[in-house]
């Protein structure tokens, strides 16, 4: 061994040793999360929606007489640095492999194809926000499914996410897809899946939207839940982006009907009137704490940057967004708070994509509704009566790659549907597999 070899293990082994035990106990009275308190989190949820971890025989729960799903839970490794953080339930009727350090590769191709679904979560979360679904999920027959979390969110691993930003925003948007689309195509090859039906909220709809045009032969259904990213940007919405202020609005009553329009005569839709209006009765602190995000959009961290930042306080504001789902009990709440709190907490990876892909307000740079017209997957949109993204912008994207595409509107739910009507949205995924 050289000296430089033998100073620099020296060096390292002091590192490992003291200096990064040391760095981590300070950083936990900070940031009071590490990644074994967001594994707990983990299987604090998944246990509360009835899931029993089968490959880890230390741990037992009581499940109320209920008999509980065989799950497995595990990282499946994408290149020799990163894995995916993966979920995977077979229908209960059927055995599953207890075991925990290979995917179920040899299971897989004993189920078909149109029975496989995939689930991705939305932004900043993770698998866990589905725990109100997997049981009933998994009854259906012969059903072989799979929960992801993305690369660089959740529990999946956190590579440096660096985009140059001297380059042309078109190819920063590019690379920045290519992350998650190239990430989603290396575990489905690990995971041996030929075709599967591809589920994803928010984020993950509009990444799983962009797989299945470039891969539609490993799609069979594409399942979108509110995606973000499909409308273009209104006009109102841009001049508010490029200025800092929102235009004038104009009001007409037009046959016996208000009417409002912004700059150059545009008719204004209820969700910019809407949102016009939310933003012009919030108080002056919230108006120049959002203008002076949207001014800095593109240098923009992420909101889970900002709850980093603010240290143990943190979850305090996970629990405040967790009690806005106000049919969960006072339990699911708290174990949803906390799972969001510490997968939030982790390492800044994926989550700062945000500010390439979208712009303020979750427009997308590079809608979808210009680049899904020639789709070959059959494609179903779901929202939520009470979604803030642009039911009206899904059906006529829909309405563009007819006839393998098809609309829901789920009653008494939000963005968040499979939180806010599980029930009703678990008969719907459930209809459309079945189509």
């Amino acid at each position: 061994m050289s000296n430089f070899d033998a100073k620099n293990e020296g060096s390292l082994g002091l590192h490992s040793h003291v200096i990064s035990p040391i760095a981590n106990f300070f950083s936990y009275l900070y940031i009071p999360s590490n990644l074994d308190t967001a594994q707990q989190a983990e299987r604090s949820i998944l246990k509360i929606s009835n899931i029993d971890i089968v490959h880890n025989p230390h741990e037992t729960y009581k499940f109320d007489g209920k008999i509980p799903i065989e799950a497995r839970l595990f990282n499946s490794f994408i290149d020799e640095a990163n894995y995916i953080r993966t979920l995977h339930i077979r229908n209960n009727e059927l055995p599953i492999s207890t075991s925990s350090n290979n995917p179920p590769s040899s299971n897989v191709n004993s189920t078909s194809e149109s029975n496989i679904l995939v689930i991705t979560h939305g932004f900043g979360n993770g698998l866990g926000f589905y725990f109100k679904n997997y049981e009933e999920l998994s009854k259906t027959p012969g059903l072989e499914l799979y929960s992801i979390d993305w690369l660089g969110m959740g529990l999946s691993s956190r590579p440096d996410f660096k985009i140059d930003k001297s380059l042309p925003i078109e190819q920063q948007i590019k690379n920045t897809e290519e992350f998650f689309v190239e990430s989603l195509e290396k575990w489905r090859k690990n995971m041996n899946i030929e075709r599967m039906n591809l589920l994803g909220h928010s984020f993950g709809g509009y990444m799983s939207s962009l797989y299945a045009l470039k891969y539609p032969q490993h799609v069979n259904k594409l399942i979108l839940e509110s995606p973000v990213g499909v409308q273009e940007t209104p006009p109102t919405i841009q001049e508010f982006i490029d200025s800092g202020n929102l235009p004038k609005i104009e009001k007409k009553d037009i046959d016996d009907k208000s009417k409002f329009f912004g700059p150059g005569g545009n008719e204004l839709s209820e969700k910019e009137i809407d949102l016009v209006n939310r933003y012009n009765s919030a108080p002056f602190y919230t108006r120049f704490l959002f203008k002076s995000i949207v001014k800095q959009w593109d240098s923009f961290g992420s909101p889970q940057s900002l709850l980093r930042g603010l240290g143990r306080v943190g979850p305090f504001f996970t629990n405040k967004y967790a009690s806005r789902f106000t049919n969960l009990s006072e339990q699911e709440v708290k174990l949803l708070s906390d799972y969001l709190y510490h997968v939030s907490a982790q390492k800044g990876s994926g989550e700062y994509s945000i500010g390439i892909i979208l712009k303020p307000f979750a427009f997308a740079r590079m809608p979808l509704i210009t680049r899904l017209d020639f789709i070959k997957v059959p494609t179903y949109f779901i929202y939520g009566d009470r979604d803030w993204m642009d039911y009206d912008a899904g059906v006529e994207l829909s309405n563009k790659i007819i006839p393998h595409s098809k609309v829901f509107k789920l009653e008494n739910a939000g963005h968040n549907m499979h939180l806010d009507n599980p029930e009703k949205f678990n008969n719907i995924v459930k209809k459309i597999l079945l189509l």
